[in-house]
């Protein structure tokens, strides 16, 4: 008889555990998708379309000059390259699922990457530094994704 109010705390603390645990996992699901769904806003912005834009018509043979010729198109490549790093540390430290940003954003990635790979190099050979590294980890992914998928970049 004595054991009973004791059973029934250990019942009432196991189920507390339980929904504590449950409203974890829940709202961890949630702060993913919030955090992905920001990202996503922000990679959508204008100004980042049109540093990818301007990545992707840059003339290689300019990439050394770029920066001097045309300082707005060199700020606005390395803002959206910036961007695209960010969502990658975000992928690469597991934030995000790589599933669901390759789903949605491989194919521009993949596209971005064989652009930037140029770039980040002239940009190195310029000043000896090297940007980005989670963008240099997850390009050569998301082109290999992109492949296996029969995309041509």
């Amino acid at each position: 008889m004595s054991d009973i109010p004791g059973a029934i705390a250990l019942a009432i603390s196991i189920a507390a555990f339980g929904f504590s645990l449950l409203s974890y996992v829940l709202q961890r699901a949630k702060d993913r998708r919030d955090l992905f769904l920001n990202l996503h806003r922000t990679l959508i912005e204008p100004e980042l379309q049109e540093g990818r834009r301007r990545l992707h018509v840059l003339d290689e043979s300019r990439l050394g000059t770029i920066q001097d010729e045309d300082l707005d198109g060199y700020q606005q490549i390395n803002r959206s390259l910036a961007m695209f790093d960010v969502f990658a540390m975000y992928v690469n430290r597991r934030y995000i699922s790589e599933e669901l940003a390759l789903e949605e954003w491989g194919d521009v990635l993949a596209r971005t990457w064989t652009k930037a790979e140029p770039f980040i190099e002239a940009r190195y050979e310029r000043s000896g530094h090297r940007p980005w590294p989670h963008l240099r980890a997850l390009g050569p992914r998301a082109v290999a994704w992109a492949a296996s998928r029969g995309t041509s970049i």
